[in-house]
């Protein structure tokens, strides 16, 4: 049996805010060997996607 699914809802809510698009942005190395502006650029990008988690490593 099929299910309709082309009116979903992806929100979810994690520690108390609410995120729109339950995706997070793992911490990856030498970003900048992709992109010239490496992991500046990759946080630049998740808070244009309306509350994209990114995880920074230490």
């Amino acid at each position: 049996m099929l299910k309709d699914v082309s009116d979903i809802e992806l929100s979810t809510t994690l520690l108390g805010e609410k995120i729109s698009f339950p995706v997070a942005i793992a911490p990856t190395g030498m970003q900048r060997l992709a992109h010239p502006q490496g992991e500046v650029a990759t946080a630049k990008g998740t808070v244009q996607h309306h509350n994209t988690i990114s995880f920074v490593s230490s």
